[in-house]
């Protein structure tokens, strides 16, 4: 009799058992789900971070082009378009930008490099023109009595300054925004 009695025991033990085990299996699986989600983000985060820094990169390339030819015609960077009548030596705020506000600022350039061997990188680039500083020496032109810009800029020249913010975009909506700012000596 006491043999029958014991089997019973036996068997709600290892149901307990194994309820106990199915419950920590479920739960570290769940944690690995989230740790590859936290993974992959990222890795789409670095992904855009990627793109916004070469788009960055690479508008500073073409200002710099564009600074010293007065034009884009010969300028070949691949992946990268270039509105036909964009002037950055004119480029300011427009109504309705607000520089603190990226999603308002009017994309100038656009950067979108894409092969089989490498993740899409892709950034929209704004650019803004700030105030020429007169460089160095021109103040002694001025105190000889000629106003204006011609004869200072003609002796200590002039610094162009511009602001270039890229916003890169990687998978699942991922997105990164750099910035920098250009100083152009003439």
């Amino acid at each position: 009799m006491r043999a029958s009695s014991e089997s019973g025991f036996i068997l709600i033990t290892g149901l307990l058992f194994i309820l106990a085990i199915s419950v920590i299996t479920v739960s570290s699986m769940q944690g690995t789900n989230l740790d590859y989600k936290i993974s992959a983000n990222e890795s789409y985060k670095d992904i855009a971070f990627q793109g916004s820094e070469t788009g960055r990169t690479v508008a500073g390339e073409a200002i710099a082009h564009f600074v010293y030819d007065r034009r884009w015609q010969g300028l070949n960077i691949n992946g990268l378009a270039i509105p036909s009548t964009y002037d950055p030596s004119t480029d300011a705020l427009a109504n309705g930008e607000n520089l603190y506000d990226t999603s308002t600022l009017t994309v100038d350039l656009s950067f979108n490099l894409s092969s089989q061997s490498i993740e899409t990188i892709a950034a929209d680039i704004n650019i803004m023109k700030a105030d020429g500083v007169k460089k160095g020496k021109s103040a002694l032109n001025q105190l000889s009595a000629y106003e204006g810009l011609g004869k200072g800029a003609g002796s200590g020249g002039v610094h162009l300054l511009y602001e270039i913010r890229s916003q890169g975009e990687g998978p699942a909506k991922a997105a990164a925004v750099t910035a920098s700012e250009y100083k152009a000596a003439l």
